[in-house]
């Protein structure tokens, strides 16, 4: 049973609630109307930077996620979900859209000389999962705290009549969220949340017998920046001590966020709309701490950063199931759509991920702050992709230093089989690149530049430090 929280309810007032301007005509594909009479609420939950395996349900030891453990036992649960992406924009791309990234082109390109931005936004032409709903009946919105990636001029508001922006813990965005769902909940509604508790900065809220010391000591973000140029270089010992303190502060920040992912649950139960709601719980992309000489996220797609919880609930389901078929962030349309009686046996728009061939994930070089003017770019210079099949896994490389593992007896991803194992890396390199010759056009940052507000918020989560460009 999920417990129960005490939550304030507060309406979201016109002031805080931006409405989408109408999102343009998708020139491929369109929207497939169906008919609609059995119309259950979709909510799809992101939880921005949790990795998979600090997740109860997924054998964390710690207890960080009682409540989405207890929603967890009466749902579907994913075992081996993977991130599109290590990193927002393209990971939240691919759920919106059913896409790989290299299909959808709402990623990094690679750049000669600083700049503030090396994004492309999504194009117009792709349809999302709130153009398809909303054209069959749903009222659509999404209150999301991550201001820098998901902000409007990366395009993903498509069919979002309203698209909340505020980088604020999830205790202050709940009641806006809450209002929201009062105020349409007399018509289907379709709901995207993005909560960045456990994104930098971290939500390091004390709780009375837990980690009590990681909320004594100060800003996660000044701990991270410290031990960077210890660890990005790619060499020498690790600060397994500062590691271990910004895990506890990860944590903590884990424990705050699932409090509140068991409120913003019990609240819609308690309004009668948790059996008449699809629930979707998934995170875009997780971190690293150490792991592979790597800090933070958006740089490389190991499993520390690639694999991420994946619950769904369909309406009134009470009987836990775990699914150990490889998905990722483009089965999320596929999956919600399932679920909605009147649209499960109908034609749908998105096409169906090519897992048969592996499922891809992918890394179009970093935020320009650690391409340029610090001893670790020559790393992070470069197109890394990863194909999953179970229990393979290989990762491309555009510097030619591909890898292969074997995940099951290899989970640490540390003996890398590609010379080894030519007859289970050829097929997988083809598969790849088949991909890349197929890649959508990409590769031109957002008409507007950046404004000085812009930058405020991309160095507010970490993108972008004081000096110029962002992560």
């Amino acid at each position: 049973m999920i417990r129960l929280s005490t939550l304030v309810i507060g309406l979201c007032v016109a002031a805080s609630c931006e409405s989408a301007p109408p999102a343009s005509e998708p020139v491929s594909p369109a929207p497939v109307p169906v008919a609609v009479t059995d119309t259950p609420n979709v909510v799809v939950v992101v939880l921005d930077t949790l990795r998979a395996d600090h997740v109860g349900c997924y054998g964390y030891e710690r207890p960080t996620t009682p409540n989405i453990d207890a929603f967890a036992a009466g749902s579907t649960r994913y075992a081996r979900a993977l991130a599109s992406a290590p990193w927002t924009l393209p990971s939240h791309a691919s759920m919106l859209t059913g896409l790989d990234p290299v299909a959808h082109g709402a990623h990094s390109f690679d750049v000669d000389e600083p700049v503030d931005d090396n994004v492309s936004p999504l194009a117009d032409e792709h349809l999302t999962l709130a153009e398809h709903l909303g054209a069959n009946g749903y009222v659509t919105g999404a209150f999301l705290a991550n201001e820098a990636f998901l902000a409007r001029r990366y395009n993903l508001h498509q069919g979002f009549e309203t698209y909340h922006l505020e980088h604020s813990y999830a205790e202050v965005l709940n009641p806006q969220i809450l209002g929201w769902i009062d105020q349409h909940r007399q018509a289907p509604f379709f709901l995207l949340v993005n909560f960045m508790d456990v994104h930098q900065p971290l939500n390091l809220a004390p709780r009375a017998g837990f980690l009590e010391d990681a909320s004594r000591e100060g800003g996660s973000g000044k701990l991270a920046r410290s031990i960077r140029g210890k660890v990005l270089p790619g060499e020498g010992p690790l600060p397994e001590a500062k590691l271990q303190r910004l895990v506890d502060m990860y944590d903590l920040a884990l424990a705050n966020l699932d409090e509140q992912v068991g409120s913003l649950l019990d609240a819609l139960d308690g309004r009668g709309l948790l059996d008449d709601t699809v629930v979707v719980i998934v995170s875009d992309h997780g971190g690293y701490f150490g792991e592979h000489h790597l800090l933070g996220h958006s740089k490389d797609v190991y499993r520390q950063a690639m694999e991420v919880p994946l619950i769904v609930r369909g309406p009134g389901q009470g009987e836990g199931r775990v699914v150990d078929a490889v998905v990722t962030s483009a089965d999320l349309p596929r999956l919600v759509l399932e679920q909605l009686p009147a649209m499960a046996g109908a034609e749908s728009p998105f096409p169906a991920p090519g897992h048969a061939q592996g499922a891809l994930g992918e890394n179009y070089y970093a935020r320009v702050k650690d391409l340029f003017g610090t001893r670790w770019d020559h790393r992070f210079d470069r197109v890394r992709r990863s194909l999953v099949r179970w229990p393979y896994k290989l990762i491309h490389s555009s510097d030619g230093q591909h890898e292969l593992y074997d995940l099951e007896l290899d989970p640490a991803e540390a003996r890398n089989l590609f010379a080894d194992q030519p007859d289970v890396a050829g097929p997988m390199m083809a598969t790849v690149e088949q991909a890349i010759a197929h890649a959508a056009t990409s590769g031109e940052a957002p008409s507007e530049a950046l404004t000085e507000a812009d930058k405020a918020k991309l160095r507010a989560l970490g993108y972008m430090d004081e000096e110029g460009a962002g992560e």
